[in-house]
């Protein structure tokens, strides 16, 4: 590719000394013409387009030998006058502002494809949803991140439809709550990193509680993890908004979404008979098992749902008051209450996610107090 952009270049100067040839020659007419007497001047001119012309046939008959080349003819017919849109055949797509390649995939689910691309110089996330999977859900969850704003929620670039796919430009985190959870297990974090981070987590869902945005499926494979090159420690956001409504649009969907180990016993209850009518609320006890994989780093019902499999378990939670254990000896009393609190049967038993932040601001005080006091 350099030696054909070489050899355009020469033929620009054969042209240009083409022109200049010409130029040369009818000055040295006038020359001649009005300055007879002047013989040394006329002699510089001549030699001048002498060397020219030598010069322009030599470059033009390179060029000839060169245009015989069908390699290199056809190459140069085949080169692009203008920026083209990359094929998708060669594994890449770049659409306006934002590109990717399909090797870099993140991860794949049921509904769509999440691969690592590019946004105006960024490393973004780009979630590909099929023309098949194209449902009211995936148009919510667009919808849904466009208008939030939030540290702790996942930012959205923007989204563009191409060939009945749909593509959402989010912000590229580093791992997930779940993976994290995993590589610590079976060893627990300590206490205030756990409280950071489930902090973060309130902040978030207070956020989308205050606009008027239930998630309806928060899980730790749903929370994104990021390194802050500032702190150093670990920034959680909430994403994947797939199944997230307005509040006022809840009664109007399918009761039984989400992940059983997660879902509030309400939902459960709903399904069973055939209502869809709950609140925000079931976040808060999404939000309690979360809590308790923070300070546990165990899976939740676990060896209960290897025994009595998913409608077992269902019925266990639902009808039973089946919850995880909290190991009550580990963490503070403050801390066993507030997740017991949240994960309470009855809906407004449950705090709202305003009172979760301020009494996790309250405790991480105190925890960080004393462990300051414990260091002096």
């Amino acid at each position: 590719m350099f030696f054909l952009r070489e050899w355009a270049l020469v033929l620009f100067l054969w042209k240009l000394f083409q022109l200049i040839s010409l130029l040369l020659t009818l000055v040295s007419f006038i020359v001649a013409d009005f300055l007879p007497a002047a013989p040394n001047l006329s002699n510089v001119v001549s030699f001048i387009v002498a060397s020219s012309s030598i010069y322009a046939l030599y470059t033009s008959l390179l060029l000839r030998q060169l245009w015989r080349m069908p390699r290199i003819r056809d190459h140069y017919r085949q080169l692009p006058t203008r920026p083209e849109r990359p094929v998708d055949t060669i594994g890449f797509l770049a659409f306006g502002s934002f590109s990717f390649r399909r090797q870099d995939l993140i991860g794949a689910g049921g509904m769509a494809r999440v691969y690592k691309g590019m946004y105006a110089g960024t490393l973004v996330a780009v979630k590909e949803v099929a023309a098949g999977a194209l449902t009211p859900s995936v148009c919510a969850e667009a919808a849904l991140l466009s208008g939030l704003r939030h540290p702790a929620v996942l930012h959205m670039y923007g989204c563009c439809a191409h060939d009945a796919n749909l593509y959402i430009i989010t912000e590229l985190c580093d791992t997930s709550l779940h993976h994290e959870l995993l590589k610590r297990s079976p060893h627990r974090l300590d206490l205030e990193p756990a409280l950071s981070l489930a902090l973060q987590v309130a902040e978030g869902m207070h956020y989308l509680h205050s606009n008027g945005v239930a998630h309806r499926d928060l899980k730790p494979a749903n929370i994104l993890l990021s390194l802050d090159p500032v702190a150093g420690g670990l920034t959680a956001k909430i994403g994947d908004f797939g199944l997230s409504r307005r509040t006022e649009d809840i009664t109007r969907v399918t009761a039984l979404v989400g992940t059983i180990q997660y879902m509030a016993p309400e939902m459960l209850m709903a399904a069973a008979a055939g209502q869809s009518e709950y609140s925000a609320a079931v976040d808060i006890y999404s939000y309690s098992i979360i809590l308790w994989q923070l300070v546990t780093c165990g899976s939740p019902f676990e060896e209960e749902l290897t025994n009595y499999g998913r409608v077992g378990l269902l019925h266990r939670i639902a009808r039973e008051g089946l919850r995880p254990e909290i190991p009550e000896t580990e963490i503070p009393p403050q801390l066993a209450s507030l997740i017991r609190e949240c994960w309470s049967e009855a809906e407004h038993c449950r705090p709202t996610s305003e009172e979760i932040k301020l009494r996790l601001e309250k405790l991480l005080e105190i925890i960080v107090g004393e462990v300051s006091y414990q260091c002096r």
